[in-house]
């Protein structure tokens, strides 16, 4: 790995795993990895793999929070077969995606 990559890689965070998918409708069940959740809804897209070089950016359509879990709709992921294959993949955001920490505190 070269100085650049590790450094791209050095401002890549993962916010979330994509844990299941919800219904019949391309709908994927979210398990937040961060103390703000509520950082996903403020996107409009996401990158999405196993690996940050894997990832492939995808659009979110819809957000919806239940108790613990994150119920997500990507755009043009619209039945189950094609939601099952985000399964077991990590949400990643870039470092200046991150919500800023409450004064006093940090990551």
């Amino acid at each position: 790995m070269n100085e650049i990559q590790t450094k791209q890689h050095s401002e890549v965070f993962v916010v979330a795993q994509i844990v299941g998918y919800f219904g019949v409708k391309g709908f994927l069940k979210v398990f937040p990895l961060t103390h703000s959740p509520e950082r996903l809804s403020k996107l409009a897209t996401v990158k999405i793999g196993l690996t940050f070089d894997s990832a492939c950016e995808q659009e979110i359509e819809n957000i919806e929070f239940h108790h613990r879990t994150i119920i997500v709709k990507l755009k043009g992921i619209d039945d189950r077969t094609n939601a099952e294959q985000f399964i077991h993949n990590y949400i990643f955001i870039q470092k200046d995606e991150l919500v800023k920490p409450p004064k006093g505190s940090w990551f």
